[in-house]
């Protein structure tokens, strides 16, 4: 099974954190690590910097700067599904890996390697958020309604990553792998353009109407949609939150961490419970590369939950431009 990896990569913090995840797919990457990455810079904008340019050549990765997103450009989440849709079809691989580019790979990802009879995989979302528990449930209008314009007669449910909740299946678009021949990545980009152009947006806005348009395009499709092990897209700032299996879970065991802007934060890793293994290679390996700039300096005085702290941070001291992940699913 072969994998092409596809991220976006826009001027800005962008930069580092794309250059990071290229780096991680090819040192920890194992049977993968060779794969062909493909970094987009779908939208107009301010350049990247020469360095960018050459880092991303030494680590043989392509890099593709034609305007893709110009009837969304002022919606960044869409970048990486018009890059989906490219990449299936103008590539050879088997397989497309869509990335956040605010993740790394520690382990080799072998479930992205699809087995015969699945049209993608993905993680589930940490909470129920724009989801729906089924009927009764206050969002469970719209998503009968997003499954009406996206045409899908199934409805499938999965359950939260988090609490383990049952809901309609709604993925997490930070790590999602596409069966380049099901077609998937332009049903997710049709089925987008349908819920902008009918503005049919859940309460809170457009934020995650990439993410729901994901849901729609796997809920018709005729191969099933793997659940990806809690391995992947492991969302480190919720750490001290999560249960069972990935509680036990230290970086060595996970395949793909979701950082959320949290590599941005000086000492991040270590501030972490269930603390860290310091002498684990991938430990070491990226605090080598820590902290990502521009910095985020966390203030002394504010409280609560570490990704709330980080998030309200980052609003003030990043610039919300390029290929932002929004926020927490």
């Amino acid at each position: 099974m072969t994998l092409r990896f596809v991220a976006c990569v826009e001027a800005g913090r962008l930069e580092g954190e794309t250059l990071l995840l290229c780096d991680s797919i090819r040192r920890f990457g194992g049977a993968h690590a060779a794969s062909r990455i493909s970094a987009y810079r779908p939208r107009e904008g301010e350049p990247l910097s020469a360095a960018t340019r050459d880092r991303l050549a030494a680590l043989d990765v392509e890099l593709i700067e034609d305007p893709l997103n110009r009837e969304h450009a002022y919606y960044p989440l869409a970048n990486k599904v018009y890059a989906a849709a490219h990449a299936e079809s103008t590539t050879e691989q088997e397989t497309i890996v869509v990335c956040d580019s605010d993740a790394v790979f520690l382990s080799e990802p072998g479930e992205l390697a699809l087995a015969p009879g699945i049209a993608a995989a993905a993680a589930p979302v940490g909470r129920v958020g724009d989801g729906s528990t089924g009927p009764g449930h206050d969002n469970d209008p719209y998503w009968e309604r997003l499954y009406e314009l996206a045409g899908a007669s199934e409805r499938p449910f999965t359950e939260t990553a988090l609490r383990g909740r049952r809901i309609r299946a709604y993925w997490n678009t930070g790590l999602v792998a596409l069966r380049r021949d099901a077609g998937l990545g332009q049903q997710w980009l049709d089925i987008l353009k349908t819920l902008i152009a009918e503005r049919h947006f859940p309460e809170r806005g457009i934020d995650h109407v990439e993410q729901l348009a994901l849901a729609a395009a796997l809920a018709r499709s005729v191969g099933e949609v793997a659940k990806l092990s809690p391995a992947y897209n492991y969302r480190i700032t919720r750490r001290d939150r999560l249960r069972g299996p990935a509680a036990e879970l230290d970086l060595p065991d996970i395949a793909h961490v979701h950082y959320m802007r949290s590599f941005h934060v000086r000492g991040f890793l270590e501030t972490l419970e269930p603390p860290l293994d310091r002498k684990s290679e991938q430990f070491r390996w990226l605090g080598e590369r820590l902290p990502l700039k521009p910095e985020i300096v966390l203030s002394a005085a504010d409280s609560g939950p570490i990704w709330k702290r980080i998030r309200n941070a980052a609003e003030g001291q990043l610039e919300r431009r390029s290929f932002d992940t929004g926020p927490e699913a």
